[in-house]
Parts: structure tokens; C-alpha cells; sequence
């Protein structure tokens, strides 16, 4: 039995159109997951009031479904604090394609250099890295040594 077909037998309610919208999201929920993309986000964005509560459960149906094995899915708090811990011991010159490279090669989910982006940012406002030049294109990050010494 696929995750869509036991998914559907948890709501045998949903005929029509129904079960369509059910498995757009659903579908939706296991490529945002493959693609590390912020679920949470976007959960956010279906809990609203006003929203139909089949996308929902079909975006929650599929994050269950694309859940490893042991349960256990690298958050976005783990990723930040490996990264963190990466700056204060190997320093150098942060970019997001760096950050990514490195946090995808330690198994954690990152869908995009956007990602990245916001990562190293929020490690910018810890005071963790400054910017570089924010002038240009491509952003640039160094270590602080204020805050990265040990």
C-alpha cells in the first residue's frame, strides 16, 4: 500500500474534487519535504482561518508520510546550531553556497540558497558573522571574533 492510498483510507469521506484538492497538498507537503523547503511555513499559511481544513490535513497526511523511518527529521534549529558551531571552529569567508554545500553534505535538509541566506543571517543578528560587503551581489560573512572565540 503507497503513503497516498493509506492517506486516503485514513479519510474514505473524501470523494470528487475533494480527494483531488486532499492529494494536491498531500503531494505538495512530500516535495516540500525532499526539497528541505520551510514546511512549517507553509502550514502556517493553511491553518488560517478562513482556509479549508482538506488541504491541511492532505499537507499534514504528507509530512507524516515523508517522515524517515526513525522518526526523526534535522530541524531547522539543529541545522543553525551546526552551522554556528561551523563558523566558530573552521571561520573563513561565509557564503550560502557554502553553508549550503556543508550543511547538505552533514544530511540536513536545505531546499535552496534562500535557505542558506536566512540562516546566515540569523547568525548575523546573534552576532555570530558580519556582513562583508552589503553592497554587493553575492553577501559575504565573516566570523566575529567577539563572538565566535571560544
Amino acid at each position: 500500500m503507497t503513503p497516498v492510498q493509506r492517506a486516503l483510507a485514513h479519510a474514505p469521506h473524501l470523494q470528487g474534487y475533494d480527494a483531488q484538492v486532499f492529494l494536491t497538498w498531500f503531494r505538495r507537503a512530500v516535495d516540500d519535504t525532499a526539497r528541505g523547503r520551510d514546511t512549517e511555513a507553509r502550514y502556517l499559511e493553511l491553518s488560517h482561518p478562513r482556509a479549508s481544513h482538506i488541504p491541511q490535513a492532505g499537507y499534514l497526511a504528507g509530512l507524516a508520510s515523508a517522515r524517515p523511518a526513525n522518526g526523526v527529521m534535522p530541524s531547522r534549529f539543529a541545522r543553525r546550531a551546526y552551522l554556528r558551531q561551523l563558523v566558530r571552529d573552521e571561520g573563513g569567508v561565509w557564503s550560502t553556497l557554502r553553508a549550503r554545500r556543508l550543511c547538505l553534505a552533514a544530511g540536513y535538509a536545505v531546499a535552496s540558497d534562500s535557505t542558506s541566506r536566512r540562516d546566515l543571517e540569523l547568525l548575523q543578528a546573534e552576532g555570530v558573522l558580519t556582513l562583508r560587503e552589503p553592497a554587493r551581489r553575492i553577501r559575504m560573512y565573516n566570523p566575529n571574533p567577539e563572538r565566535t572565540a571560544a
